[in-house]
Parts: C-alpha cells; structure tokens; sequence
C-alpha cells in the first residue's frame, strides 16, 4: 500500500482525510474528481504514497482497493457483492477434496492422506470464514442507513439484487443435507467430527443468519417501495401547489388521466335528515304529519317474540330438552313469508332451498313443503295460490314429475 519509508505518511493522510476518502469510497465508487475545493497537495499526497492513482486523462483519482477494503473493515461498512459463485466453486473444491482424501486413505502406509485430510480442513475452514463474511455483510447492508444509492429506485434495485443472492446462495447450500454429508464422511472419524460436528454447526447458524437476513431484506423493501409511492405523490402536490400559486386559475384536464373501473362505480349514498319540528314551515307540513303518524304506528307495533318450544316432561318429571331441527326451521321460514300480507312477492319452494341451504335431498324438501301445504290449505287460500311446476315424461304418462312448488300472490 506504501513505501516502509512512507508508511507513517500514508496512515496520517488516511486519518486526517477519513471522512471524504469514506465517502468516495461508497458513493463514487473510490473516485474523488480534481476540483478547486481540493487541495493539490493532498492529491499529490495520495497518489504518492500509492493510496490513489489517476484515471481518465488525469481528472479524476480512484482510492486504491487495499484502502477502500481497510475502509470496511475499520467502519463496518459491507458494501454489496455477488458470492454465490464464490461458494459454488468453494464446494466443488470440497467435494474434490473429500475424493483425494478418500483415495489417499486406501493406500497402505502412505503419509499423504495425513497432508489430504489438512487441505480438506482448510477448504472447510475457507467456507466457513466466507459465510461469516457473507452474513456480516448483509447484515450490515440491510441494518445500516448508510447507503451507496441516493435515489429511491436504485435502492430498490439494489435490496432486489440482494435479495435474490440471497436466495441463490440457500439454493446452493441446499444439497448439504446430514444424509450427504454422511455419505462423504464414509465411516471415517476424521472426517465425520470435521463435517457433522465442525462444520455442520457452523452451517447450520449462518444459513439460518441469512434467512434472518432474507426476512429483513423483505421487510425494507416493502418500505422502499411504500417511500417511493409517497415520494409520487409528494411530487404530485408539489408540482400542483406551484403550479395554483403561479397561476390560480389553472385548471387541471383529468380526461387524460386514466381512471379504474372501480373508482367509476357509484353506488346510492344513504341520505340523513332530520325535521325540524320546533319552527316547522308551512310548505312541508304535510310531510310532518306522515313521518308523526309513521313513528306513531311503528312505536305501538311489537317487537316479533321468538318462538320457543314447549319443554317436553316425561314420566318421571324431568325436563327433555327438544331442539328444533334445522330443517324445519327452513320450513317455517317459508311458510312466514306465504302467509305474511307484508311480503307481496311468490314464494318459490326451490328458490328457498338453495337460500336456506337446506340439508337434505331436493325431493325430500318438495315432499315436505307439499304435505305442510295440504295440511294448511285453508290459511294458504287467503294469502297465496298453490301451484305445482311438474313435467310428464314418456312412457309414463299422465305421471307428474314435480320440480317446483311456488306460492303465488296476486
């Protein structure tokens, strides 16, 4: 990073300059433009010390990798990083290496399975220390405020990325399954303490971290995408209040505007209002003397009484409990509505079936309605004509099939 005989140099311009080399660390992607606001000397001094070098004709200078991957670490700082194809490859190296340590093990007497089971410990190690980093990183990509994208719609593009990383990385992870490991351990103790107790555990706790990760990813950018949607419409009233105050006879076309069907819709609005009776005007009132005599006929009306059945008590003068079966609950509903002068429409027995959702065949429910009516036809005669809807079907004839019972009302 800097000359030995410059080292105490360089880490005194990192600490004096810290704040904007941070900056342009995660803003500008390590660029710092040559402006008047920067002094030359500190450019200079970067560049000397092989902090930074020039780029693009000498206009702008770019902050070394080796400084911007310290600036990281000492600040916490992750920024966004595809892995997936890192651990994919880490994984092939883990499944070549088992194959080696296997085929070195049945060679009698040979020291080179000893130098087979290092390599494959320090494959394992390597992709444990990689998930560490990679659920440090994220973590502190969703938790911190601090952000590389000002704009909104970046951000999101940047949370999505993340996001499906994320889920790419599980996708990888997801054939190290015990049973697979298992199969790689091949009865070995070496092998099988290093995969099922090492670095099983140890996978298990950062792929659940991810999820942790993943879960919180969601959770932001649902927020992003609602900050979004308030920023539109804060611009909407923004560009509407300029607009009335430098012109407040401005008048907005909203035929252009696309309206949704659902928004179109009306629907009858209920109307309140409320009499006054204390100075009453002599236009309206005989509308007065019909709402009086509206409440006057509803407040001597009683209120309908529930009907409740009998109990029912046996030899023994023990109550039994009767419960009404649903059925004829339905029934009686019907019959209601037949013998009621309030209600002026016909009564179709099929129609109540479905309202009703009686629970019996149709046939059965045809019959029952049909013997309640013949056992009061009298009362029916009063209030509604019987009718029977039926067919004659071949070669049965003269024998009604009925699919229908209505009670007409004139």
């Amino acid at each position: 990073m800097a000359h030995k005989e410059s080292a105490k140099t360089a880490f005194n311009i990192l600490s004096k300059n810290f704040d904007l080399i941070e900056k342009a660390c995660y803003e500008n992607n390590g660029d710092i433009a040559l402006s008047d606001d920067l002094s030359l000397d500190f450019i200079d001094a970067l560049v000397r010390n092989r902090l930074a070098y020039y780029i693009e004709g000498e206009l702008y200078v770019r902050i070394h990798s080796k400084v911007r991957a310290l600036v990281d670490h000492v600040s916490s700082r992750f920024r966004f990083r595809e892995k997936h194809g890192e651990f994919a490859s880490l994984l092939d190296t883990l499944d070549f290496a088992l194959e080696s340590y296997h085929r070195q093990k049945r060679k009698v007497g040979s020291e080179a399975s000893l130098k087979a089971f290092d390599e494959l410990r320090e494959v394992v190690m390597d992709i444990t220390e990689l998930l560490s980093e990679t659920v440090s990183m994220y973590n502190h990509f969703v938790l911190d405020d601090f952000s590389t994208a000002s704009d909104i719609d970046e951000r999101i593009y940047q949370t999505e990325r993340c996001k499906n990383e994320l889920k790419k990385i599980n996708e990888i992870f997801a054939h190290l399954s015990v049973s697979y490991l298992i199969k790689c351990t091949a009865s070995d103790p070496l092998v099988d303490h290093l995969l099922l107790k090492v670095f099983k555990r140890h996978l298990d706790s950062s792929l659940k971290e991810l999820n942790n990760v993943n879960q919180k990813l969601i959770e932001r950018l649902e927020k992003l995408h609602f900050d979004k949607h308030i920023k539109r419409l804060n611009l909407v009233l923004d560009d509407f209040a300029k607009r009335y105050a430098d012109n407040p006879a401005y008048k907005p076309d909203f035929s252009k505007v696309p309206v949704l069907p659902s928004l179109c819709l009306t629907e009858k609005l209920p109307l309140n209002s409320y009499a006054d009776f204390a100075s009453p005007r002599q236009d309206y009132q005989e509308s007065l003397a019909l709402i009086a005599k509206d409440s006057a006929k509803k407040s001597q009306e009683k209120p309908p009484v529930a009907k409740t059945l009998d109990p029912v008590i046996d030899s023994r003068k023990e109550e039994i409990a009767v419960k009404q079966d649903p059925n004829e609950t339905s029934l009686n509903y019907l019959f209601e509505a037949v013998l009621s002068d309030d209600f002026k429409h016909s009564v179709s027995a099929r129609e109540c079936y479905k309202i009703f959702n009686v629970n019996m065949k149709m046939s059965d429910w045809l019959f029952m309605v049909m013997n309640a009516a013949m056992a009061q036809r009298r009362s029916i005669s009063r209030h509604a004509k019987y009718q029977e809807i039926y067919t004659i079907k071949e070669p049965f004839d003269g024998t009604k099939f009925i699919y229908d019972i209505v009670f007409i009302k004139d």
